[in-house]
């Protein structure tokens, strides 16, 4: 039983770190948001809308909102898409649910972590450094499974 308990002592610490590294980004970003309005913004700086509509929060898929316009659409998409469920499954514990959404027709893309209790988001993150993050956790996960059947 020490080994499943070390297993979910590991994961709360991975799912902790992913929390604190959404957060830190978060920030970063309300940092650089507020370093863009004191910049003439270019085409590419395009602010996102800082609150989501409530009307959104029962879209499963972005394709469902908005034709996906990027240099490789699909590719894209497929990355989100196969590492949305895999930690959704993680996350459950949680009562939170990761949602793929671009915000206004800015072509950037984000994941929202929504609290399916409460019915609110709880964090923004760009789909980048989400890809990025999830990717770590998602290996570390792994390693954690593999080891234990060892």
């Amino acid at each position: 039983m020490s080994s499943v308990s070390a297993i979910n002592s590991s994961v709360d610490t991975a799912v902790a770190s992913v929390k604190q590294q959404i957060l830190l980004a978060q920030q970063n970003a309300s940092q650089q948001k507020i370093d863009q309005s004191t910049i003439r913004p270019t085409s590419s700086d395009v602010d996102v809308r800082p609150s989501v509509d409530a009307d959104h929060l029962g879209v499963e898929d972005i394709t469902e909102v908005v034709e996906v316009d990027a240099p490789k659409p699909q590719e894209m998409l497929d990355k989100v898409r196969n590492v949305i469920p895999k930690l959704n499954s993680v996350m459950h514990s949680m009562n939170l649910k990761l949602r793929f959404e671009e915000f206004a027709d800015s072509g950037r893309y984000y994941v929202r972590a929504m609290d399916m209790v409460e019915q609110k988001e709880v964090s923004r993150l760009p789909h980048d450094q989400f890809l990025k993050q999830a990717e770590v956790t998602k290996h570390f996960i792994s390693g954690l499974f593999v080891d234990q059947g060892k």
